[in-house]
């Protein structure tokens, strides 16, 4: 579920592409400005290399760790990341035009590109408040329990609290010793982990207790 919700982030960036492409080619052609510059060629050539220049950005996108959760965290970040790697994305289809000597309007892709910086930025915002709100219903987020109740753990508790935006959610503590203390609930056990998370449908396991030996995390893992 997780990775089908993180796909709707792609086929955002891909929607995105073929709007700001769309609306850029009707401003060269049919804008105000067109009665100064030559007609370009008809729009199915540039439909033919649409889905190419498509997987480009997606590349690019990928490589500049534009789909890393983590980002959701720093809106900002992202959106100076995405600034960034359009500019990568339009020099590099400037230069394969250039080397594979195709022939085509600077202004559309420059249009384009500018189109693409607001509308990527607004498309991934909707989508990731769609996300968010599915993970408020309990819907492709991340249970996480921790194995150790002492300081390691609370600090690593402390610090989840701000993932909880990109879906991490944490179901409680487990310790032998520990007690329950306010906002870090102890659950159970070690010896109750495998009732414990199937119960809590865990999926994720943090094991932050010093005290336990090998033995005892091999048997947990």
């Amino acid at each position: 579920m997780r990775k089908n919700l993180n796909t709707l982030i792609y086929l955002s960036d891909a929607l995105s592409l073929s709007v700001s492409f769309f609306i850029a080619y009707y401003l060269r052609n049919f804008g105000p400005f067109r009665i100064f510059l030559e007609n370009v060629q008809p729009i199915s050539v540039y439909l033919y290399a649409l889905p190419f220049a498509t997987l480009l950005l997606l590349i690019v996108f990928k490589l500049s760790g534009l789909y890393e959760e983590t980002k959701w965290l720093k809106p900002v970040s992202e959106i100076y990341g995405v600034t960034k790697a359009v500019a990568i994305w339009a020099l590099l289809i400037m230069a394969g035009s250039y080397l594979y000597k195709y022939d085509y309007s600077r202004i559309i892709v420059v249009l384009t590109s500018a189109f693409l910086v607001v509308l990527t930025n607004f498309g991934r915002t909707a989508v990731r408040s769609f996300i968010q709100r599915l993970y408020k219903k309990g819907i492709g987020h991340i249970r996480i329990l921790i194995i150790g109740a002492g300081r390691p753990g609370r600090e690593l508790a402390r610090r989840l609290k701000s993932y909880v935006p990109i879906g991490y959610q944490l179901v409680g503590f487990i310790d032998d010793r520990a007690t329950n203390r306010k906002n870090f609930p102890v659950i159970g056990k070690i010896d109750d982990i495998e009732k414990i998370m199937e119960k809590e449908r865990v999926d994720e396991v943090y094991i932050t207790d010093p005290t336990l030996s090998h033995a005892k995390i091999l048997n947990i893992m």
